[in-house]
């Protein structure tokens, strides 16, 4: 088996182990650049006949970069549920697509009192909260969030830990 990058060969897989795994890097141990690879399996079929297979990769090592993360409106009033501030907005900017997710939990205590998650296109990426509890609680007080972001390869990267006023 082989990986090859265009007519390019980036590494050659020798052996019949199934587990081969290619970590990114070519038959000297460099790292290869990120971007389009194939995957070229070569079976031995009955009767010696050699069989190729090709598979598509994408070798994706890079961390997402995120920006603008905040929450907007900080603070808001979700109760008496007025139309004013009911909820509040986290969002951020991201350079890849990918999964969101902020963690919330409450400033001075231990665990996280809800955790939201959503799949986003890059770029401006926002996800809405009513500041209820996973439970269905309405909370008030001083929150802490992060947001984080991951692209498809399981590269992530995280927003600094801000604070959140519920009245």
């Amino acid at each position: 088996s082989f990986v090859t990058r265009g007519p390019a060969l980036a590494r050659r897989l020798d052996g019949p182990d199934p587990g081969h795994g290619w970590d990114g890097r070519d038959h000297q141990g460099a790292r290869l650049p990120d971007g389009g690879y194939v995957l070229r399996v070569l079976y031995t079929g009955p009767g010696g006949r050699a069989l190729l297979r090709a598979f598509g990769l994408t070798l994706d090592t890079a961390r997402p970069r995120i920006s603008a993360a905040g929450a907007a409106p900080n603070p808001f009033e979700p109760q008496p549920r007025d139309g004013d501030r009911d909820t509040t907005s986290f969002a951020m900017r991201s350079s890849e697509a990918g999964r969101l997710q902020v963690a919330i939990t409450r400033v001075g205590a231990s665990g996280t009192v809800m955790v939201l998650r959503g799949l986003r296109a890059a770029g401006r990426q926002r996800i809405g909260w009513s500041g209820r509890s996973a439970s269905g609680q309405w909370l008030r007080g001083r929150f802490a969030y992060v947001i984080e972001t991951m692209d498809a390869a399981g590269n992530s990267a995280r927003s600094g830990r801000q604070n959140l006023q519920i009245s």
